[in-house]
């Protein structure tokens, strides 16, 4: 039987997370990432934001050149976020326990986001892109990716559970590698 594995990305402070692999339920591995500075500049958070609005709602002609775009500036944010979270996890590891996460796949491996803060729940993690084995994006090759949150830390106003939204349906766009016309069809 494979094993299972969950990637735990912790926020405790602003920007201090902890980051956790467990085997079934043994931790196998765990570290303090102290300097997580993570934010999407104004034109990234515009070219996501028409990429998930308004480009499906006319994915044709020179949209289409746009989409490319978009989908490069995609690319360097998930590559921004793996780095932030695995950069130093990769150099310890860069051998078996990488490799078996990795390389073989990740269709036994579930990645849970845990904060009680809304803007680092609110990152776009399903863009988290591997960029050293694979070169994929690793939500559409895991079992799931997952947020979690006690809400202490407030309530979501109405832009960031549009965020949510947009964030949960990509993350379906990017698992099911959605055509033009599915797209099309989810409006």
């Amino acid at each position: 039987m494979d094993e299972i594995y969950k990637i735990i990305i912790q926020n405790n402070n602003d920007n201090e997370i902890n980051l956790i692999i467990k085997s079934d339920e043994t931790i196998i591995y765990s570290e303090s990432i102290s300097d997580f500075d993570f934010t999407l500049e104004k034109k990234e958070k515009d070219e996501l934001k028409w990429y998930l609005e308004d480009y499906r709602e006319f994915p044709y002609g020179a949209e289409q050149d746009r989409a490319v775009r978009s989908e490069n500036i995609m690319k360097e944010i998930g590559g921004r976020l793996f780095i932030g979270i695995f950069f130093n996890f990769f150099n310890k590891h860069s051998s078996d326990l990488y490799s078996d996460l990795f390389e073989k796949g990740l269709k036994n491996t579930s990645i849970i986001i845990e904060s009680d803060n809304p803007f680092f729940l609110n990152i776009p993690w399903e863009l988290i892109h591997e960029t050293k084995l694979v070169n994929e994006y690793l939500s559409p090759i895991c079992y799931g990716l997952f947020r979690k949150g006690s809400g202490e830390y407030g309530t979501f106003d109405n832009n960031d559970v549009n965020e949510s939204l947009k964030c949960y349906w990509l993350f379906h766009a990017l698992k099911q590698k959605m055509s033009h016309s599915d797209i099309l069809q989810m409006h």
